[in-house]
């Protein structure tokens, strides 16, 4: 029902089904004891994942959740083949860190207690150590891997946009974290990782992995609108990422008109920011309005107007080095990256439509 859009009918079978879980008593541990392993670890599996789903409806739909996490993670089983079991056991420690202290404050709790003590603890937790995820990915598939990844980025993110709700972030934070700029370096990293994937191991994951993708790329979106860029250089690589990014999340067959929209209205909107600009033909020089230094960029003059230091940097921008006004080769150089931003995004908006 989830993924044809019936919101409030899922909700209605999850809970339901919550309601026979907890009759069955599964997180009654005298209860379990009676049971034989292969049916007691079953019954843990339903629980988790029932666990799992609740989870992902109370941030979709912003709902609370009523299931605590099991006193166990599932019990080994023969029946089961050591990668599945291994693979939903990581996909239930991610999960579980949409505890109730996440949970209370996504749904706008004014005391849930985000601070940036909480947003850096929460974020370690996500990144977890190198060396046991090589060791722990080392064994599933490339679609269990697939699945895994884009969750811990999708939940990255959430906990990003919880910071950013609390005004907790700045452009000068030197924690990944709490930089506005983080779905930026985000974008970057997700383009790395999708781009080693097959298609068929993403979207056979369905319609909760295009969720996860959409809410992403959304947010990647809104930094690169809302964010300053110095340069334009540093524009045109936030945009191609951008652009990577959304062009494989609209081919997904299970994104909807709703979120489709959204994501293209963004995109005609960082379209509008970037009309085709022409120099004079009877001139080597940009026109008028845009022989100044970051002239270009939307961005560039509110970034560097923040700051006294911003101030400076731009005061030695338009002098050049040694003194020196830029040239007409800068500038002209300064033309080119603006409107190949401008084409790729005409040729985005041309193609997603």
């Amino acid at each position: 029902m989830a993924s044809l859009q019936s919101n409030e009918s899922s909700f209605y079978y999850l809970r339901d089904a919550i309601s026979n879980i907890q009759l069955l008593r599964i997180d009654n541990v005298e209860n379990a004891a009676t049971l034989s392993p292969p049916e007691r670890a079953r019954r843990q599996r339903m629980y988790w994942q029932a666990y799992i789903h609740e989870r992902f409806i109370a941030i979709l739909d912003y709902r609370h959740a009523i299931l605590p996490p099991l006193y166990t993670l599932p019990e080994e089983d023969p029946s089961i083949p050591v990668q599945v079991h291994e693979g939903f056991t990581q996909i239930i420690k991610l999960f579980s860190l949409l505890d109730t202290r996440f949970l209370t404050s996504w749904l706008g709790a004014r005391d849930g207690g985000v601070t940036s003590s909480w947003v850096e603890a929460k974020s370690r937790e996500l990144e977890g150590d190198p060396e046991t995820d090589a060791r722990e990915l080392a064994n599933l598939s490339q679609m269990q891997r697939a699945d895994l990844t884009i969750t811990r980025e999708w939940l990255r993110t959430l906990v990003w946009r919880l910071a950013m709700g609390q005004t907790l972030l700045s452009s000068r934070s030197s924690k990944e974290c709490l930089s506005l700029l983080f779905p930026v370096r985000l974008s970057q990293t997700l383009r790395h990782q999708v781009s080693s994937m097959s298609r068929q191991d993403i979207e056979v994951h369905g319609s909760s992995i295009t969720q996860k993708l959409f809410e992403i790329t959304d947010t990647i979106a809104d930094v690169l609108i809302h964010v300053p860029a110095a340069t334009l250089s540093e524009t045109a690589l936030r945009i191609d990422d951008f652009l990577f990014i959304l062009d494989f999340v609209l081919l997904f067959p299970q994104l909807d008109a709703t979120r489709r929209g959204i994501l293209l209205e963004k995109l005609e909107r960082l379209q509008t920011m970037f009309p085709e600009a022409v120099s004079n033909a009877s001139s080597p020089n940009l026109p008028v309005e845009l022989q100044s230094p970051g002239g270009m960029d939307p961005w560039y003059q509110v970034a560097q107007s923040k700051t006294v230091a911003g101030l400076e940097d731009l005061a030695g921008v338009q002098m050049g080095v040694g003194g020196e006004v830029p040239g007409a080769e800068q500038r002209h150089g300064q033309l080119d990256t603006w409107n190949h931003i401008s084409r790729r995004l005409s040729r985005a908006t041309f193609e997603a439509i």
